[in-house]
């Protein structure tokens, strides 16, 4: 007999169990198209909104969007032609620089005709709930018209809605006999998605963030639209409701599913957060290269504690392999031959030979290394001690420091004498910690020698807008003495996607 009640016991449990999972799916599933009801349209009827949320969806090994993707921009595109959105906010996955959608999907537009200044990339929308967050936070939108497959809008729909981003959706439904099969997939993994979606709305799970970017408003602004007004923050009231406005059963619907198991949720990705210098790796001194330590940059432990981890240190947190497979990465292409060594040359032309120069953000020595080579002195800071130790085993005769250029004092280092040129390149200040740029800037200029000039490149959409730049260069008392968009030098416009600013003292 005991035995048998032992197996009922099991057969109970497991009935209560398949019953709370269905329960949880179940619900999720209501919630998602509850909270969307009504926010599907067509491209004739939707209403205008300045601004189209475009959604990443796979990039294909020779850097083309996949046939999914390009057909949410072909939706996009054609709401800009109809004059039915002004700009395009491109968001997608970039983790890695072998993989970026929203480059792949900024190339796609302008091919079929996208005017340049029309499109904007966020590059860091690594799913749906991050892109959506990222759009209010980071862009400052509040009211966006989705571009996604139709199967997929109900679920994005709903995350808007419930984060207080104002939201209609216009789907694309081209691919359901161009390829149904995939379609079908696609549809029946929104069912789990869901759970993910609500699980993510009710932590209020933080995407990669960084510093605002006012890239949108800036070109709204340029195009004559009036910003939407900023959005209210989310969370929810004593009624019910949420402060956006929210239907309050998808609160009642997203409350109910906190008892969803933790086993079940997402990890969140790492955040920028708060250490010591101390509870980094450390890189093995080289010969003629030494490292930062905690006690050269902080008067005590308890001042170290404040500084922020840089971004690229998260993604070393992230991913422990990152540093070598950017060692990698560098070494495969100048081993098959490829010019990685572009903005040394400009640097070389612009300082006379045996300049002292000062390579910020050196990596592994790919830009300084080859300044050292052609007879500069040159003096290599970057934070991740890897790369330190890869540029002082390739480049011995360059010094090679540890540090975060937020911090950057070399005269306390020993290396007294000012620099006749700064290099910044490969977006580094991109990858500091958020809001450090304007320090660092201004630490450029600290070590500049009389008529010394600092060059430093970076891309769109990485969370450092141009015009915050240059406004950083002008808080700091320096001026920009020329703009380029490339490293070759050519001509910076409103609608370029890459700045080279070659920055001095004025006078």
């Amino acid at each position: 007999m005991r035995p048998a009640r032992g197996r009922a016991r099991v057969l109970r449990v497991g009935l209560a169990a398949f019953a709370a999972l269905g329960l949880v799916i179940g619900g999720s599933n209501a919630w998602m198209h509850l909270a969307s009801r009504g926010g599907i349209r067509t491209p004739e009827d939707v209403p205008h909104r300045p601004v189209a949320l475009v959604l990443g969806a796979g990039v294909q090994p020779d850097g083309h969007p996949s046939p999914f993707l390009a057909a949410r921009l072909d939706v996009a595109a054609d709401l800009l032609a109809r004059g039915k959105v002004s700009l395009l906010l491109v968001s997608g996955d970039n983790r890695t620089e072998f993989y970026d959608e929203p480059t792949a999907m900024r190339r796609y537009l302008l091919s079929h005709g996208v005017p340049a200044d029309r499109v904007v990339m966020d590059f860091a929308g690594r799913d749906t709930y991050d892109s959506c967050v990222r759009a209010t936070r980071i862009f400052g939108v509040s009211g966006v018209t989705l571009v996604s497959q139709t199967y997929h809008l109900p679920r994005a729909l709903a995350v808007c809605r419930a984060i207080g981003l104002d939201a209609v959706g216009v789907g694309d439904e081209t691919m359901r006999s161009y390829a149904a099969s995939v379609w079908a997939t696609g549809e029946s993994r929104e069912i789990p998605a869901a759970v993910k979606a609500v699980i993510n709305v009710v932590s209020r799970r933080d995407p990669v963030l960084g510093p605002s970017e006012s890239t949108v408003t800036d070109r709204l602004a340029q195009l004559g639209e009036t910003p939407d007004p900023p959005p209210r923050p989310h969370r929810p009231s004593s009624t019910g409701r949420t402060d956006t406005g929210t239907d309050s059963r998808s609160v009642v619907m997203a409350t109910a599913l906190m008892s969803v198991p933790m086993s079940a949720r997402e990890p969140d990705r790492p955040r920028v957060r708060i250490g010591t210098l101390a509870d980094r790796p450390r890189a093995r001194p080289s010969p003629g290269a030494t490292t930062v330590g905690p006690d050269r940059h902080r008067a005590t432990e308890g001042a170290d504690m404040a500084r922020q981890r840089t971004l690229w240190e998260e993604r070393v947190v992230e991913n422990p392999q990152h540093s070598s497979w950017y060692i990698q990465r560098w070494r495969s292409m100048r081993e098959a031959g490829d010019d990685i060594v572009g903005e040394a040359r400009l640097i070389d032309a612009m300082v006379p030979r045996g300049a002292r120069v000062l390579d910020a953000g050196c990596g592994q020595g790919r830009v300084g290394g080859y300044l050292s080579q052609v007879g500069h002195r040159v003096v290599g800071v970057d934070v991740d001690p890897a790369l330190v130790e890869e540029a002082s085993r390739q480049f011995p005769d360059a010094t090679w420091l540890q540090g975060d250029l937020a911090e950057l004092d070399l005269p306390a280092r020993g290396e007294e004498k000012p620099f006749d040129a700064i290099v910044c390149a490969g977006n580094v200040v991109t990858f500091a910690a958020p809001g450090t740029q304007r320090d660092i800037i201004r630490r450029f200029g600290s070590h500049l020698a009389p008529g010394g000039r600092a060059v430093v490149g970076f891309g769109a959409g990485r969370g450092y807008g141009f015009d915050t730049f240059r406004g950083d260069i002008e808080a700091v008392g320096l001026v920009a003495d020329a703009l380029y968009s490339t490293w070759d030098l050519r001509p910076f416009t409103d609608s370029s996607d890459f700045v080279v600013a070659v920055i001095a003292r004025p006078g």
